[in-house]
């Protein structure tokens, strides 16, 4: 029993489509989301950070309190940045999300 082309080129694009959509789940799963109510306290941002923290399996050992705040000052400040690209981008193509990389500096991310 032999395939017919078009049978062939259906069953492609339906194996390509299911390869796009698992991707994009993984990629917007990875994605935290947050609302203007998280920025408007420090305790409301230390609660998103620590649901980041859980979300990306960050782990901060009680000897490294440190690096911890370390890490949430600069999420605090990538957050920011992410809040305000699109509020002014509302129109954008693309947005700015919490992924895995928002506790790292510009020069770390580099």
């Amino acid at each position: 029993m032999g395939s017919s082309p078009f049978f062939l080129l259906v069953l492609g694009l339906l194996l390509y489509t299911i390869t796009v959509a698992r991707y994009i789940t993984t990629v917007n799963s990875s994605i935290l989301d947050y609302s203007e109510d998280d920025l408007r306290s420090e305790i409301r941002l230390l609660a998103l950070f620590e649901r980041w923290n859980h979300r990306h399996n960050k782990h901060y050992p009680a000897s490294a309190s440190e690096e911890k705040e370390k890490r949430f000052n600069i999420f605090k400040k990538n957050l920011y940045h992410i809040h305000n690209h699109n509020h002014m981008n509302v129109g954008s193509y693309y947005k700015l999300g919490l992924t895995r990389f928002a506790d790292l500096s510009n020069e770390e991310f580099k």
